[in-house]
């Protein structure tokens, strides 16, 4: 935040019809470093429950009176036991804590600021401890379960995507910091050179919402999707997407590395780009001419890397979406585990934890229509006869591992196994069962391997991965769904 910012808060949080409140506090002096960390636990829950992006705390200001009379403060020097106070704080706050002290020169007298972001998914508490505001008083949550029950209904009613990413700013920094050209040529928007109506078009894709005391925050959803530089946005900063290219097949081979700068939206077909040039291929002559085709479609990669960005769970702190890249294979992956069974991830009813965010990134053109795009992925794997991709889901984040070209002969009996079960989920997405016939185009056999393809199918049923469809068919008429399909 910058100086003129923070004045222009103080000076509408003092005017006499601006009354102290849950979320604003004034200090005459100091606080002991225990009763900052408290203030922030309580002012940014207090900030949730009445539906504000931030809450404040001014040193300098006469409580009753709120004459200004300035204060010796000092939050750079300031101590806590044999700390420096900011780590001190960062450390024994949650991490949902979100805040920045801003010294500022109010009319020749010293005063600080303390501002301090809402909580979002859980309640911000200090030394585990949660606090809460009781009118203008300060308590431990603890002791007022009305008032937690209050805060976690308000978490819960608040999508993360819509919280804020930046203090409240102007007009002016708003456009210095969000491409709103990308925002209306993805959108299919006229663009326009005046302020105010690009203002009002952001706000009404939900990029940027109005300040309570004065401009206008960015949301979550506008920084991840549309920043120049991410950096401008600390709290969802390290949701930038690293993309690695190993020299090997493992990652003691050694990498290079790309950290993205920009928002999701904005720097979205360069990072395609730049993952479909690092991906091996193969030569192919066409009419005599020599061709490198990468042995994943760009299609696909965007709906890989697509899928990273928009499902995953934006409330966990300091992880990313993550593509990398291996002379074998390639993985991408997120934070959060898939809302959906991995075993039913086609064919299934789509399921996002950011359902705005989806929105604004499908309508932007970053994805597919909903739920296509892993119909898209499952097709192309199967046309291009690779293994069946690896897709885990635990400990907290989401991996799916697209393995290159390999002949089916190479194939361990589990790889053979899993194959044949993706194979009937891309049947069965299409509505249709896997047949004797089906697995062999799908593994290139030939006719006369037909004992292979029987045993393969038997092996398949005895594992539990797929079951007859109709038992009274005859052996050659058999045909097979995936195991938690209904049979005939």
């Amino acid at each position: 935040m910058t100086d003129d910012r923070a004045l222009e808060i103080i000076a509408a949080l003092i005017k006499p019809e601006a009354s102290e409140n849950e979320v604003v506090e004034f200090k005459s002096n100091h606080l002991e470093p225990q009763e900052i960390g408290e203030y922030i636990s309580a002012l940014a829950n207090a900030a949730v429950i009445l539906g504000r992006k931030y809450a404040y705390l001014i040193f300098g200001i006469e409580d009753k009176t709120k004459k200004v009379i300035g204060t010796t403060f000092d939050p750079e020097s300031k101590a806590a036991g044999n700390q420096a106070l900011v780590p001190w704080l960062h450390a024994l706050l949650s991490d949902q804590a979100h805040f920045e002290f801003r010294e500022v020169d109010f009319d020749g007298t010293k005063l600080v600021l303390l501002i301090i972001q809402a909580a979002n998914t859980m309640p911000v508490t200090f030394k585990k401890d949660g606090w809460c505001r009781v009118k203008s008083h300060k308590k431990r949550l603890a002791d007022h379960p009305a008032i937690a029950k209050e805060l976690w209904r308000s978490l819960d009613d608040t999508p993360i995507e819509l919280g804020a990413a930046s203090e409240a700013i102007s007009g002016e920094e708003v456009l210095a910091r969000l491409s709103y050209a990308t925002y209306f040529d993805l959108r299919g928007i006229p663009e326009s050179t005046d302020e105010e109506e690009i203002l009002s078009e952001l706000a009404k894709g939900s990029m940027i919402t109005p300040a309570e005391v004065t401009g206008w925050y960015v949301t979550t959803m506008g920084a991840l999707l549309l920043a120049r530089e991410i950096e401008d946005f600390p709290s969802v900063s390290r949701k930038s997407v690293r993309l690695i290219k190993y020299g090997g097949e493992s990652k003691a081979a050694n990498a290079k590395e790309l950290r993205g700068v920009k928002g999701y939206a904005v720097g979205f077909e360069g990072l395609v780009a730049t993952a479909g040039s690092w991906l091996p291929s193969d030569e192919s002559f066409e009419g005599g001419i020599r061709r490198n085709i990468p042995m994943v479609t760009p299609r696909v990669m965007r709906e890989l890397i697509a899928n990273a960005l928009i499902h995953q769970d934006l409330a966990v702190q300091g992880a990313g979406p993550m593509v990398e890249i291996y002379d074998d294979r390639v993985e991408v992956g997120n934070p959060g585990e898939s809302l959906v069974e991995p075993d039913r991830i086609i064919g299934s009813a789509p399921k996002s934890r950011n359902e705005k965010f989806a929105f604004a990134a499908r309508s932007m053109g970053m994805c597919d229509e909903r739920g296509s795009g892993w119909d898209l992925i499952g097709d192309f794997i199967e046309a291009q006869g690779l293994p069946a991709p690896l897709i885990e889901s635990n400990g907290g984040s989401m991996r799916v591992t697209v393995w290159w070209q390999r002949a089916f002969s190479d194939y361990t009996k589990d790889e053979a196994l899993n194959a044949l079960f993706f194979h009937a989920l891309v049947q069965n997405a299409k509505k249709k069962r896997v047949t004797n016939a089906s697995v062999k185009e799908r593994f290139g056999l030939p006719d006369k391997d037909g004992g292979k393809t029987s045993k393969l199918l038997g092996s398949a049923v005895a594992a539990g991965l797929i079951k007859i469809y109709d038992e009274d068919a005859g052996f050659k008429s058999r045909s097979y769904v995936p195991y938690f399909v209904s049979s005939k």
